[in-house]
């Protein structure tokens, strides 16, 4: 796949994957709804026997209270058709409630009905009860998101459901953490091994 440049984007291929990864995306259009659709339309023009994968984290933003119907929809499009391009789509939200903000929660409840796994991670009470509803849980599941310690989680895919603990390797720990004592830990590797600290255990 040749690269293609986008403003506010750069395409990365990797042994036939594709990854599209975007900085500050929102800053970069005017509207949060065209970013959406110079997304949409990339992807529809790639060979669909091309893997590739769409990341929005933080999706409350784009489908939520104080976005609009248009990207909304964007958001929602591409969870049930993205299959049909040899894709996938992973969404992120830390606030259920303006997730499920809009129009009555009609995107919200769209993206989680078109999508085939959903990851729980702790919630507040208020907030794991509107899980159960959407996911139909039973009272027993439902305290144990509320009991979730930090690593553990429910993976729900075809109304079946498990809990699980999550373990991360040390370098995906390198690269995503925002602990405050392994930071420091790890700024100290960073200092005695420079870019080989990435992924090593100890000092």
């Amino acid at each position: 796949v040749p690269p293609v440049i986008l403003r506010g984007a750069a395409r990365i291929t990797l042994q036939g994957f594709t990854e599209m990864a975007f900085e500050e995306v929102l800053d970069a259009f005017k509207d949060r709804d065209a970013i959406l659709h110079v997304l949409f339309l990339e992807m529809a023009h790639l060979f669909r026997t091309v893997e590739k994968a769409v990341f929005l984290d933080e999706v409350w933003q784009l489908i939520g209270a104080s976005s609009n119907e248009m990207a909304a929809e964007y958001v929602l499009e591409i969870f049930k058709i993205i299959r049909g391009y040899a894709g996938s789509a992973v969404c992120a939200t830390q606030d259920l409630s303006d997730f499920m903000a809009l129009k009555d929660g009609k995107y919200g409840r769209g993206i989680i009905n078109a999508t085939k796994t959903k990851i729980v991670l702790n919630l507040e009470n208020d907030e794991a009860k509107k899980v159960q509803e959407l996911l139909h849980l039973s009272d027993a599941e439902r305290m144990e998101i509320v009991h979730f310690e930090r690593g553990k989680g429910m993976i729900s895919t075809n109304s079946n459901n498990l809990t699980l603990e999550f373990k991360a390797s040390q370098l995906e720990k390198d690269l995503i953490t925002t602990d405050r004592k392994e930071l420091k830990e790890l700024k100290e590797r960073l200092a005695r091994y420079g870019k080989q600290a990435y992924g090593r255990v100890g000092a």
